[in-house]
């Protein structure tokens, strides 16, 4: 059976939903630029995807991919609900021969759970092309709202339409992630690790030392040391740098104030260092981040006020 991954920070979007009620055009083979899930209200349904041959019951979940060409192999009545999206980033396929108790051995935690991170992936959601939703009425309900906001739209109904599509698919990957896994039930570690977050995005400014953390965790500080690893990819001492100069980028930016002064009310040892850890993450010296954003800042001015200003002549 073929699975799909699902970045957890995909944007989902719907282009178009609705209950098909199947009649002899349904023969005809069609594809579409999008994707598609259906679900079979009334069964069977005879659909054929490409070479495979599918024979779906009530209550039956099928994904398509964009452009696949689909139809009825064998003339039939029956209903379905169907919804086509779109995805950015998109599904991946994966491949048969993985193992998907590895690959459904989740951790909610990750760097993006960091003040400082710009990663974009936030967790992975598998789900497969065929399946039966163990809470298959909770499903037919939420199509059947999806049905009718789409037929009869009012206020922010394209916002709520993607958001029971959300719902579906978070529905059927976790009916695969309970099928496979026999505990779901994140280690205890995570708690420790989100604590500790919590403390070093709020005391970063101050010294922060490793009695202090143990202290206000009440753990040693070499575990504490490979669990923030373990679930970061990151050291301690390097996110307290990166947390104390994303604030330095933003005390450049808006405000006159000095790199001097900068430097010792973010707790570095001198300016000198400040300087040179400023440089080492980002690749320039302080002096010249905030000379090159104000040279940005400038011409961003001056080319608005160019489009804005009105013609005297």
């Amino acid at each position: 059976m073929d699975y799909f991954s699902l970045n957890g920070l995909s944007r989902l979007d719907v282009k178009w939903s609705r209950l098909y009620n199947i009649d002899p055009n349904f023969l005809i083979s069609r594809a579409n630029p999008h994707y598609e899930l259906i679900m079979v209200a009334d069964g069977p349904v005879f659909i054929q995807v490409g070479q495979e041959k599918y024979t779906l019951n009530g209550g039956d979940c099928l994904l398509l991919l964009p452009w696949e060409e689909h139809f009825a192999w064998k003339p039939g009545g029956g209903s379905f609900f169907w919804v086509q999206f779109t995805s950015d980033p998109p599904l991946e396929l994966i491949d048969a021969g993985d193992n998907l108790t590895s690959l459904l051995k989740i951790c909610h935690t990750s760097s993006n759970f960091l003040r400082t991170s710009t990663n974009e992936q936030a967790g992975k959601l598998i789900i497969p092309r065929l399946y039966t939703p163990f809470r298959r009425y909770e499903c037919m309900h939420t199509f059947e709202i999806m049905t009718n906001e789409f037929t009869k739209p009012k206020g922010y109904y394209h916002y709520r339409l993607n958001r029971c599509l959300a719902k579906l698919i978070e529905i059927s990957a976790e009916d695969l992630l309970e099928k496979v896994m026999s505990d779901i039930n994140l280690p205890a570690s995570i708690v420790t690790f989100q604590r500790l977050v919590e403390i070093l995005n709020e005391s970063y400014m101050l010294e922060c030392t490793a009695a202090s953390i143990e202290r206000m965790l009440d753990r040693k500080y070499e575990y504490l040391c490979n669990i923030f690893k373990k679930y970061s990819g990151i050291t301690i001492n390097l996110y307290l740098q990166q947390l104390r100069i994303q604030r330095a980028k933003y005390l450049l930016r808006e405000t006159e104030k000095s790199v001097q002064d900068i430097a010792f009310e973010l707790s570095f040892e001198n300016p000198l260092y400040f300087s040179k850890t400023f440089k080492k993450l980002e690749g320039l010296s302080p002096s010249q981040y905030r000379a090159n954003y104000q040279t940005v800042l400038y011409a961003t001015n001056s080319s608005s006020t160019k489009t804005t200003a009105p013609n005297l002549i």
